[in-house]
């Protein structure tokens, strides 16, 4: 998937919206993850 969005950099093609949200979605995920593993410790 990473290989995917570097060539769509190449192509210089925008981040369609969904695009937008699957990225910020996975930000989410990933700042949940550090918040429940700091909330651990």
């Amino acid at each position: 998937m990473a290989s995917q969005f570097s060539n769509l950099n190449l192509r210089g093609l925008a981040f369609s919206p969904a695009d937008e949200l699957l990225v910020g979605t996975i930000r989410g995920i990933k700042g949940i993850q550090r918040l429940d593993f700091s909330l651990v410790q």
